[in-house]
């Protein structure tokens, strides 16, 4: 796997940029994205992936996103993220709420 940061330095540096309290964390081979305490995002193979769940699922389905997914003893898994749609990464005000929204996931998921 490489070492290259710079999808992560261009989601925290530029595509978020203008939310406050945003962090990455190594882990699993990618790294997890936190606003404070709260996870909410996955970055894997140069892709973000967003904390989804039955408050915005509809709008990642309708945009055309599809799960994280990974291999398990031979079978694919899917993680309740998913992802963002290319359009948005090069637009940070249109995808601030996306990220709001998956913060709110994140939020709830805490809470269960």
């Amino acid at each position: 796997m490489s070492k290259d940061n710079s999808f992560v330095d261009f989601i925290l540096h530029d595509a978020m940029s203008h939310i406050d309290g945003i962090r990455a964390r190594s882990m699993f081979g990618g790294h997890g994205l936190y606003q404070y305490d709260v996870f909410f995002a996955l970055i894997f193979n140069d892709e973000l992936y967003l904390k989804v769940d039955e408050e915005n699922l509809a709008d990642f389905e309708k945009a055309g996103s599809r799960p994280f997914t990974y291999k398990r003893q031979g079978k694919d898994m899917a993680l309740s993220y998913w992802s963002v749609p290319a359009n948005l990464l090069e637009n940070p005000k249109e995808l601030g709420p996306w990220i709001d929204r998956a913060v709110e996931a994140g939020l709830r998921a805490k809470t269960k």
